[in-house]
């Protein structure tokens, strides 16, 4: 799937290094669910999972998308649509977007969320799809915001990260709400 300066797609087994680039790295975890992969064995369970999940029909599933810059194609960061169940009238889903540092501030993680919403409301013909983030991590909420989605709550004390517990926003947007944005 492409955007006007991105392309991703489908993760694969060769992208265990890239990936681990991302997960091993303390800025671009500081706020996530996920908590740093010192070691390459504490990252490849989260890796094996979602390319099973991949490759298996209905459940949970978990979609990893790497993404890149189309005119170098340079690894600069991953996009995850997990889905949490479908059925023949949609599904719900939850999008995330990590990105590598130094390609923060340039639009890329609104560009990669609103392909994810593309690929989750299009393809896997889901009618509501999430995201949530860190009270802290305002990037994060700009970009649910500039997306179009709407803030559905706080939940409180949710997160534990760093020795303390935090406050995560979440954001959503239905399907009869998405409109395509030009990109």
């Amino acid at each position: 799937m492409e955007s006007k300066r991105l392309y991703l797609r489908p993760c694969a087994k060769a992208d265990f290094e890239l990936l681990y680039t991302l997960f091993s790295n303390d800025d671009v975890t500081r706020y996530t669910i996920f908590d740093t992969c010192a070691e390459k064995s504490g990252f490849s369970p989260f890796f094996d999972d979602v390319l099973m999940n991949q490759a298996n029909t209905g459940g949970h599933k978990t979609y990893g998308y790497p993404v890149y810059l189309r005119e170098v194609g340079s690894f600069i960061g991953l996009g995850i649509i997990d889905v949490a169940c479908k059925n023949e009238f949609g599904g719900c889903g939850e999008i995330g977007y990590l990105l590598l540092p130094q390609y923060w501030g340039r639009g890329y993680a609104t560009e990669i969320a609103n392909t994810l919403l593309k690929i989750g409301f299009s393809v896997l013909q889901l009618h509501r799809i999430c995201a949530r983030c860190n009270e802290n991590n305002k990037a994060s909420e700009k970009v649910m915001k500039k997306i179009g989605m709407q803030k559905e709550g706080e939940l409180r004390k949710a997160r534990f990260k760093h020795g303390g517990w935090h406050n995560e926003l979440v954001y959503a947007l239905l399907a009869e709400e998405y409109r395509p944005k030009q990109q």
